[in-house]
């Protein structure tokens, strides 16, 4: 896979300046956003991860993997949730994950959690209302 540091070379490149919801490549834009997010998090904070992502003959795929610790965490990066997604089963299978997260537009800022600190105990005890995360989601 290719990521651009810089997106508005990419959108150059594809010749196409759209909003993001008008785009039809929104969901490449968005994880190669999130890539980078994670990438300059590492950086921040001088964590040292091996970077993967994997892919079947049959296009099943995750989107990142991070290796540490002779773990791994995997991410899927999905612009907007349209029905209810899983980690392919062969990888589950074949590899032991330590943690799975999925990232939407909405909740971006998981991107960071445990390792920016950024997340409010506001935002935190707003999505635990709604009942969309819990404390063991996190870091």
């Amino acid at each position: 896979k290719i990521y651009f540091v810089d997106t508005g070379l990419r959108n150059a490149l594809v010749n196409d300046f759209s909003p993001l919801d008008f785009r039809l490549d929104k969901g490449a834009i968005w994880e190669n956003f999130c890539v980078l997010e994670r990438l300059k998090t590492h950086s921040l904070h001088s964590l040292q991860r091996n970077i993967f992502f994997w892919r079947t003959y049959d296009q099943a795929e995750i989107d990142l993997i991070e290796e540490y610790d002779g773990a791994l965490d995997i991410f899927e990066f999905k612009y907007k949730i349209k029905r209810k997604t899983r980690f392919p089963k062969s990888f589950m299978e074949a590899y032991e994950v330590r943690k799975a997260t999925l990232i939407d537009k909405d909740h971006f800022y998981l991107l960071a959690i445990g390792l920016c600190r950024l997340l409010s105990a506001v935002t935190l005890y707003f999505d635990l209302r709604r009942g969309i995360y819990s404390f063991g989601d996190f870091y």
